[in-house]
């Protein structure tokens, strides 16, 4: 399946969309591998292209808004080295979100991001590889609403960002591979077969993404029209 966009770069879109996959309800902990792009932002005309950033990411979820902890890679609009970082994000519904910017993540690279709940201490711990990066102060169990779910995506605030990945296809996607999650407290991992490709308003994309990986639970996202 592949999702092509229809409009140009520069169209400003109020709103958080997004373009990757979605696991089914009923996951505790989440990871993927991601390999790191470093496109070109697409600004256009778009006034507010100084909000932009491209990210690529792993999550997990629940049914709010405002309940999610993830980590994956970034690169803001206002930072000057021109380098996709490591970050990590977390909110629940009584706190603002709380995010952190890391070290350098180059082109190329292929990287784990976790998101592991912890039963025992209450928690969900953060990881980029083996490094462990954050761990939620609040327990999510009986705080978010569930059932939780998984989510890797790329994300754009407005239509002036840019996807990672660029064209031509496949030599410079963006891959998520072993896309996995915990279906019980504790248990095995599992890798997600049957997610949903993520395309929260297709009509405004102008990136693609498509399920190239038959064999494993992968998939691939990319910048249209650059």
């Amino acid at each position: 399946m592949t999702v092509s966009a229809t409009l140009q770069c520069g169209t400003t879109i109020i709103g958080n969309l997004l373009d990757g996959g979605r696991g089914n309800d009923g996951t505790w902990s989440s990871h993927a591998w991601i390999t790191t792009d470093n496109p070109p932002f697409c600004w256009g005309s778009d006034p507010n292209a100084n909000t932009d950033d491209i990210s690529a990411w792993s999550m997990v979820r629940g049914q709010s808004g405002s309940e999610y902890a993830q980590t994956g890679y970034i690169r803001k609009e206002t930072w000057t080295d021109g380098f996709e970082h490591f970050f990590m994000a977390y909110r629940d519904t009584h706190m603002t979100e709380q995010f952190q910017s890391f070290g350098i993540s180059y082109v190329g690279e292929n990287h784990k991001y976790e998101q592991y709940f912890n039963q025992p201490r209450g928690d969900i711990q953060l990881w980029e590889d083996s490094n462990l990066l954050a761990v939620t102060p609040f327990n999510p169990y009986g705080d978010w609403t569930g059932p939780w779910n998984s989510e890797w995506s790329g994300e754009t605030k407005d239509g002036g960002d840019a996807m990672p990945g660029t064209l031509p296809y496949p030599n410079n996607t963006v891959n998520f591979t072993y896309v996995s999650y915990e279906p019980s407290i504790g248990g095995s991992w599992q890798q997600e077969f049957s997610y949903n490709l993520l395309n929260s308003e297709p009509q405004y994309y102008y990136y693609a993404s498509e399920n190239n990986y038959p064999s494993e639970a992968a998939f691939s996202i990319w910048t249209q029209g650059m």
